[in-house]
């Protein structure tokens, strides 16, 4: 009998996590990745001018029971580690207060954890959001009540990465019916970056299992017969498949619709900015929240400060060096 084999494209996250449930069920996998390194938008840069430092403020909530399953699966879960448990820290640039904010419901039992302008009225509409009886926007449901400012408006470009103002609320739902499990909100972050906390257990995990990680190789094409694929055409080599063999596309929606034409993709994304300033940081990380500001999130590291501005199309095309002076 012909073995099978799972050929996997792309090494990011969701190419390894696909290696990783493959070899678990005792299959064999491949992984064909593009760039010279796994990892795809989930490791840590090391640039030849400039300082090492993640491309983004990767943040994950206990809610996320696949990823902390999958930290678990690779001995990385004791590498994450919550850098704000006693609640996040909100700073409102408009008026210079600052806050700690509970992220689950519960939390709120506390005064000190309730965010600002939450009053009666609103648990309605979060309930409202949580269970949206139809598709709407996550604005037409709140509104302009204070807590779309201090809670739920940084919550959706955090989750959604998109305005209120157009975000599904049936999408922002799935997570928030998730933070209603006690100790759900909690946020965790890698200790000393992606690419040892994450991608490396990863990796070592992949080749105990003898899993090939192929760098540098890039599809060009699918070979196919009918509509069945019969082989890979990579960077320096073809790959012909087994009868039995199967392929996943772990790629990015645009590269999956220029390798297959006629299936439908999202055409519609929001920009993801960070930027990074070296600077003396704390031994310990630090995450930090902001309203009423260009960026919504800080990072703080030992040795370097990330800084997120979500949803940011409006912003994408500024002068750089303008824009890193005007959040510093």
């Amino acid at each position: 009998m012909t073995a099978r084999r799972i050929h996997i494209v792309g090494a990011g996250i969701a190419g390894l996590s696909a290696a990783l449930a493959v070899t678990k069920e005792g299959g064999e996998a491949i992984l064909y990745e593009a760039a010279p390194q796994p990892g795809g938008r989930c490791r840590t840069l090391h640039p030849t001018v400039g300082f090492p430092h993640d491309n983004g403020t990767h943040v994950l909530f206990t809610a996320n029971r696949h990823a902390l399953n999958l930290l678990k699966a690779v001995g990385a879960r004791d590498r994450w580690i919550e850098p704000e448990p006693k609640g996040l820290p909100i700073h409102d640039m408009r008026t210079g207060t600052k806050q700690r904010i509970g992220l689950s419901p519960w939390s709120w039992l506390w005064p000190s954890r309730r965010p600002k302008g939450l009053g009666l009225a609103d648990l309605s509409r979060i309930v409202r959001l949580a269970f949206p009886a139809q598709e709407c926007s996550v604005g037409s449901i709140i509104g302009d009540r204070p807590i779309m400012d201090s809670l739920i408006g940084p919550l959706t470009v955090a989750v959604l990465n998109t305005p209120p103002n157009v975000a599904s609320a049936k999408r922002l739902a799935l997570a928030l019916r998730r933070l209603l499990w006690p100790r759900s909100g909690r946020l965790l972050v890698a200790k000393n970056g992606l690419g040892e906390d994450l991608i490396q257990p990863a990796v070592a995990a992949l080749q105990a299992r003898s899993v090939s990680i192929l760098t540098g190789q890039r599809l060009r094409h699918l070979l196919t017969n009918g509509e069945r694929v019969i082989g890979l055409s990579l960077t320096d080599r073809t790959v012909a498949l087994g009868p039995e063999d199967c392929v996943i596309l772990a790629l990015p929606p645009y590269e999956v619709e220029r390798l297959i034409p006629v299936l439908p993709v999202p055409q519609r994304f929001e920009a993801i900015l960070n930027i990074h300033f070296r600077l003396t940081g704390l031994e310990k990380p630090r995450f930090i929240g902001f309203t009423g500001a260009l960026t919504q999130w800080r990072l703080v590291r030992r040795d370097h400060v990330s800084v997120t501005i979500s949803a940011a199309d409006a912003v994408i095309c500024r002068n750089s060096t303008d824009l890193a002076i005007s959040l510093a």
